[in-house]
């Protein structure tokens, strides 16, 4: 089956490196490539990729970052009204 595919620049000149280096058509390349990566997708296949997550300190409490917000809007509109005085 025919079809167009949009692809960035560096993804374009990957694979056709690749296919250049395999002395394999574009085509044969990108198809490839997509079953691989579909087939990583599969029930059963490798587990999803999870993103490890770090403690970044700062001891703020984040449960109440909008109370903190209005706070410190209140106070630059507070600053601004008494630098008009």
């Amino acid at each position: 089956m025919r079809t167009t595919l949009i692809l960035d620049d560096t993804m374009m000149i990957t694979l056709k490196e690749l296919a250049a280096r395999e002395q394999r058509t574009l085509t044969e390349v990108v198809s490839e490539t997509l079953n691989r990566g579909l087939r990583q997708n599969e029930v059963g296949a490798a587990e999803p990729w999870k993103c490890a997550s770090f403690d970044m300190g700062g001891g703020f409490d984040y449960t109440k970052a909008w109370e903190k917000i209005d706070e410190l809007e209140a106070s630059a509109v507070a600053e601004k009204l008494d630098a008009r005085k």
